[in-house]
């Protein structure tokens, strides 16, 4: 069986000559819009679609002026049309723009629609377009196009010109069909780049091309003596440039199912970075550095490395917790307490900490903020402690072969014990020690250190264990009368916390969790979820239900599984090609025991079913078992393995629809 695999590699080119690529006709004119392109009602290769994309056309060149030097303009323009209301997301945008070095020159769109017979635009206006702060070193540029409606098309143009040089990246693909994607990019013979193509959906067409180009300018000399005196002096000066360009047509909408990292791990993109720059007659300066050299950045840098080192912001609390814990693990315990208690994270992810005595003072910081205090607490009592980099599950995956910083949104701390790391989050309140937040479960970390660092794996050290026990009685006329005992453990513990913490007692989490389960009538025993983070929530309720039989005549359909049945299966589409990520091993067992009333007989019973996938990466046991008036259901669903592989997909889908067949079988009870 052919199998289909992620791949990040170098590109291998075809160089044309016949004809240069710059001169090759642009696909798309801003305002330009075909009759075609206003009579496609659906995109009949995906009649799903809400929208498509037409074209999506982008130009990075380098441009050279005597006061800057060589620059990167990136020009891009956007054409999209709308076909349903669920849609209209697609009409806004935005992208980011370096605060140091970007300067947008451009930023124009327009909506088209069809009124009367004739075309009416609707221009994109300065209130429309908003700037944010998104962090230190980057803002956002948002537009949101007006007048948009089932039938729009929307075209969006803009241009940023840089000093860094930076070329920037492309994506192919995106969430909806994209008929027709380009992107160009001019890079001078003194630079040179490493380019990595990614994602599933390979790239149509890749073309280069090499040619000469001039470059001509006048430079002034001012010399000054009895007589001031200014010269001037013409330069000209011809240097190779070779162009790319890449293209992709009818590029199926990415569709995101449940179970999924980052989207942008598996789209198709095309990426860049600056492997060296050479000028003539100058050594080569290498800009591909090593992790040895971004660790020494990191360390050096004020708003990394010297947050670790110190405490101050911390240092009489430490003082007070090393008068009270004797023992490592004692330290680590109080010390993670403190920090995990009395700091409240805000949501935003970062490496760095800009002002860690406010952040400490406030009781509130980013993850960089919090996590950075964290490992200056550990090594304010002399304790080996490291930050460990990382990017979140949002954020991507981080690839070791592409030694970019921008790669990490996130720190966490590592401190040893027992010649072993123990990895921490102190933003999150319900994580256990040791036990990290699902976002961080992201396949490797950079731990930094003063030898260089290593690569720590982030793996999940608990799993998502659900279980439910009930005891049931069923009267004569049918009533439901029972007791049900629920327990969460690991990171459905986790889980269970984050959302009871919502709830101003448990009576109303109880109100609630009733909502959802419509036809029983439920009084609450007990709650455990306030109890030390490390142990199981644990929830007990009596409940009744009048409607949950069914009845045919003498007969009585009774579904076994009262609640956490699963009825829908989370995959649905013919073929998935990239992975199904897990995040952690899951578990749910149910065990039922039924008391049938006198008069009643058992007429039929579920026959019991057992799954095993193959290496025992996934499992399912139903029995359904009769002594004398009681009946026993046993459900246990178990997923061992975290990620699955798409070639692995439809045996896992077709698992799920077995489960869900045995699960939605019923009893029948036959009166006598």
């Amino acid at each position: 069986m052919k199998k289909t695999h992620l791949f990040l590699a170098l590109i291998a080119f075809l160089f044309v000559a016949i004809s240069t690529i710059q001169a090759q006709k642009e696909p798309i004119k801003f305002g330009k819009i075909s009759d075609e392109e206003w009579q496609l009602a659906v995109y009949e290769k995906d009649t799903a679609a809400t929208a498509v994309v037409f074209c999506d056309y982008g130009v990075s060149d380098f441009i050279y002026s005597e006061s800057q030097g060589f620059q990167i303009q990136f020009d891009r323009i956007q054409r999209i049309k709308i076909f349903k209301k669920e849609g209209y997301q697609w009409a806004n945008g935005s992208f980011l723009i370096s605060k140091k070095y970007d300067k947008v020159g451009k930023l124009k769109g327009v909506t088209y629609n069809q009124e009367g017979g004739k075309v009416v635009k609707t221009k994109l206006d300065n209130d429309q377009i908003f700037k944010e702060d998104y962090n230190k070193y980057f803002d956002v540029m948002k537009f949101e196009m007006p007048a948009v409606k089932e039938g729009s098309i929307i075209e969006v143009e803009y241009s940023i010109t840089s000093e860094s040089w930076d070329i920037d990246d492309w994506q192919f693909q995106t969430g909806i069909p994209t008929l027709h994607s380009e992107y160009r990019v001019s890079v001078p013979e003194y630079f040179y780049y490493k380019q990595l193509e990614k994602g599933f959906f390979p790239i149509g067409s890749k073309l280069a091309n090499v040619r000469t180009t001039k470059q001509t300018g006048t430079v002034s000399n001012r010399t000054e003596g009895r007589v001031t005196q200014t010269n001037f002096q013409n330069y000209a000066f011809d240097y190779q440039v070779t162009d790319y360009m890449f293209i992709s047509k009818d590029v199926p909408a990415f569709y995101t199912e449940e179970y999924i990292t980052s989207r942008d791990n598996y789209i198709s993109e095309i990426q860049f970075e600056l492997g060296n720059v050479k000028w003539s007659n100058q050594p080569i300066k290498n800009y591909t550095t090593t992790w040895e050299a971004i660790a020494k950045l990191l360390l050096e840098d004020s708003d990394f490395g010297s947050r670790i080192d110190g405490g101050w912001a911390i240092k009489d609390e430490m003082a007070v917790v090393e008068a009270l814990n004797t023992t490592p693990e004692a330290k680590v315990n109080a010390v993670f307490e403190l920090v995990r208690g009395k700091m409240n994270w805000d949501g935003r992810n970062s490496i760095y900490s800009f002002d860690q005595g406010k952040a400490w003072k406030e009781g509130s910081g980013s993850s960089g903020d919090i996590n950075l205090l964290l490992v200056a607490a550990f090594r304010r009592l002399n304790m080996e402690a490291y930050p460990v980099i990382l990017s979140t599950r949002a954020n991507g995956f981080v690839h070791p072969a592409q030694i970019i910083i921008d790669q990490f949104n996130y720190v966490i701390a590592a401190v040893k014990l027992s010649d072993k790391y123990i990895l921490l989050d102190a933003t999150d309140k319900n994580c256990p020690i040791g036990i990290l937040p699902e976002r961080c479960l992201n396949g490797q970390g950079r731990l930094i250190s003063e030898k260089g660092g290593e690569w720590v794996d982030l793996k999940p050290l608990a799993a998502n264990k659900k279980s439910y026990q009930f005891k049931i009685g069923i009267d004569a006329e049918g009533k439901l009368i029972g007791s049900v005992n629920e327990k969460y453990e690991g990171y459905a513990a986790i889980e269970q916390r984050v959302s009871l913490k919502y709830y101003t007692d448990d009576e109303a989490y109880l109100k609630e969790y009733q909502k959802n389960h419509s036809p029983f009538d439920m009084t609450l025993d007990s709650i455990s979820w306030k109890a030390d983070i490390p142990k199981p929530v644990l929830v007990s309720y009596q409940f009744e239900s009048e409607d949950w039989i069914e009845k045919a005549g003498n007969l009585w359909m009774i579904s076994p599984l009262l609640l956490g049945q699963r009825t829908t299966n989370p995959f649905k589409l013919e073929k998935r090609d990239y992975p199904v990520d897990y995040s952690f091993p899951h578990s749910t067992t149910h065990t039922v025991t039924f008391t049938i009333p006198d008069g009643f007989v058992v007429e039929n019973l579920p026959e019991t079913k057992k799954m095993i996938l193959p290496e025992r990466t996934a499992s399912f046991m139903y029995s359904v078992q009769q002594t004398g008036n009681t009946i026993v259901v046993v459900s246990k669903f178990d997923i061992n393995k975290v990620t699955f592989l798409p070639e692995e997909y439809a045996d896992l889908k077709e698992f799920y629809n077995q489960v869900i067949a045995a699960q939605a079988k019923q009893i029948i009870l036959k009166k006598l």
